[in-house]
């Protein structure tokens, strides 16, 4: 049997790529749209594949985000990156 040895890669570095991209975009505390978000960090990162995460594409793996520094709209069509007095 083979095996992948190709270590998968971090999730905190799209973490830092959402964060930038939000910062650079729209700033904190401010909702930004998903889509708008994912198609602006495709034209930053072309070389992101969100299949090495599990995932299809990158909206998938912004809402699967799990930080005390991100909040998702309860139809998680929007993103914002909250300070970090705020939680």
């Amino acid at each position: 049997m083979e095996r992948d040895l190709r270590k998968k890669p971090s999730f905190a570095k799209v973490l830092k790529i959402v964060h930038d991209v939000i910062i650079d975009y729209r700033g904190l505390n401010e909702w930004t749209s998903i889509n708008l978000l994912a198609i602006e960090i495709a034209k930053r990162n072309p070389d992101l594949n969100p299949r090495i995460f599990g995932y299809q594409n990158i909206q998938e793996i912004i809402k699967a985000i799990d930080s005390k520094y991100f909040e998702l709209d309860t139809d998680k069509t929007q993103i914002k990156l909250l300070s970090i007095k705020e939680k």
